[in-house]
């Protein structure tokens, strides 16, 4: 069982109560719905701090944009890669593969088309235009991009963690991940697979946030759009939209967050020994994306410093590496994995 497969049996086994999970939606639905044909959960290769700072009304963080935004480059379970496409520009475009003629109704889509105009209002003044927000580019100079909402914010989620009495520590076990070690003299060793015996990942809560598009997404406008190529302006196009690499097929629905994350790798003590891996010499622990420091000199996005590793060879031809952050860096919710939308 891989790591994608070990989440999918956590969704399904520990899905977290109603007080630490989301199920709130900040956009507002068409009346018809698509059915999610299949869950599809990707790990992210570096969980990430979930850490969107809650910013003034009418805008967004711009890691809350890009995140939500962000297609993946396959909808398989497994690894989630980044395609570099904007899920948002690419529906926009898909309206414009629509024959408006021929699309039935035609005042669904023509709402659907004007909603997605740009804005012509100025980012500085006090409008709000319906589906967009405000969000700062890498200069930090505002601009106008169509909205992505979340079910819950960082703020609210470690709240209600932190106000549960039912937070019980959660396992995720799995027996074949990436794994390296780091040495003090920081000689980069990786662990193969073959060395493994399992990873443990624990988590005082875990949690599934839902993404929400806004009003510029219409969920009625691509069910009519689905298997009739009639309602294109050519046939060839409703493959280029909803094909197997269609521009819209699939997007971030939900991701899956961890608090308080420790993780334990079990490896071959021979290989240990060989490689000169003891308690004094790891600087850094690496398993499962999850990075470990025993420095806490920096703070890194993709880093968890301050951590205590140990080392334990109590168990026969066996070694387990165990890390966990130190306590001034524990109240922090890590994003772990995504799970996929498709149409």
């Amino acid at each position: 069982m891989d790591l994608s497969q070990a989440i999918t049996k956590l969704v399904d086994d520990e899905t977290p109560s109603s007080d630490r999970r989301s199920s709130a939606r900040t956009a507002v639905e068409d009346v018809e719905t698509i059915e999610i044909k299949s869950e599809v959960i990707q790990t992210l290769p570096i969980p990430m701090i979930w850490n969107w700072d809650t910013n003034p009304t009418g805008s967004i963080t711009r890691a809350q944009f890009e995140f939500c935004d962000t297609m993946p480059s396959n909808a398989s379970p497994g690894q989630f890669n980044p395609s570099g496409d904007s899920f948002s520009n690419n529906y926009a475009d898909f309206l414009t593969l629509l024959n408006q003629e021929t699309f039935i109704p035609k005042s669904i889509l023509t709402k659907n088309i004007n909603v997605n105009k740009p804005p012509t209002e100025p980012v500085a003044g006090p409008a709000q235009p319906i589906g967009w927000t405000r969000v700062p580019n890498a200069a930090q100079v505002l601009n106008w991009q169509r909205i992505w909402g979340v079910s819950m914010s960082p703020t609210q989620w470690l709240g209600s963690v932190a106000n549960s009495d039912q937070n019980e520590p959660l396992n995720l076990v799995f027996d074949s991940t990436s794994a390296n070690v780091v040495l003090s003299n920081s000689e980069n060793i990786i662990v193969p697979k073959d060395q493994i015996e399992k990873v443990t990942i624990t988590a005082s809560a875990w949690g599934r946030i839902t993404v929400n598009p806004g009003d510029w997404f219409g969920n009625t406008v691509i069910s009519l759009a689905q298997d009739d190529a009639s309602v294109f302006l050519k046939a060839a196009f409703l493959d280029i939209a909803l094909g197997q690499d269609g521009i819209i097929k699939s997007r971030i629905s939900e991701f899956i967050v961890a608090y308080m994350p420790s993780a334990s790798i079990t490896i071959n003590s021979d290989f240990a020994r060989v490689n000169n891996i003891d308690a004094n010499s790891i600087n850094e622990l690496s398993i499962a994306g999850f990075k470990y420091n025993k420095s806490s000199n920096h703070q890194s996005i993709n880093d968890m410093n301050g951590a205590t590793i140990n080392l334990d060879s109590n168990t026969t031809g066996k070694v387990q590496l165990g890390a966990r952050t130190s306590t001034s860096h524990e109240n922090k919710a890590y994003i772990i994995a995504v799970i996929l939308q498709e149409y």
